[in-house]
């Protein structure tokens, strides 16, 4: 009866461990599009047309895209820009200060 009950509590274990491996890693699977979800509720200094006159304030041009997402455990507004060198360019803006953290040309 002892060996039994020893095979049965391995297999619940394992059924235990298996479950939460399988629902672990559907949760990682999903964590851009929390991430994505997350970032709609998000209050910031800067607000997306701010981020946008900085951005051509650096590169005179039409703005292709913009979000706000997370670089190194910050909130920054990245914003891509077809300059008017007819140049492809992205700026990550604090979403906090409004500091512009990097600017490069896209390839």
């Amino acid at each position: 009866m002892t060996a039994l009950k020893q095979i049965l509590a391995g297999i619940t274990l394992a059924a235990v461990l298996g479950g939460a491996l399988a629902f672990g890693g559907a949760a990682l699977a999903s964590d851009d599009k929390d991430d994505d979800y997350n970032m709609q509720n998000v209050e910031t200094a800067i607000d997306m047309q701010q981020a946008i006159s900085i951005a051509q304030q650096q590169v005179p041009g039409k703005v292709t895209e913009s979000e706000l997402d997370r670089e190194d455990g910050k909130l920054v507004w990245e914003v891509e820009i077809l300059g008017n060198d007819q140049q492809e360019w992205e700026l990550y803006i604090d979403a906090q200060t409004g500091a512009v953290l990097k600017k490069e040309q896209d390839d």
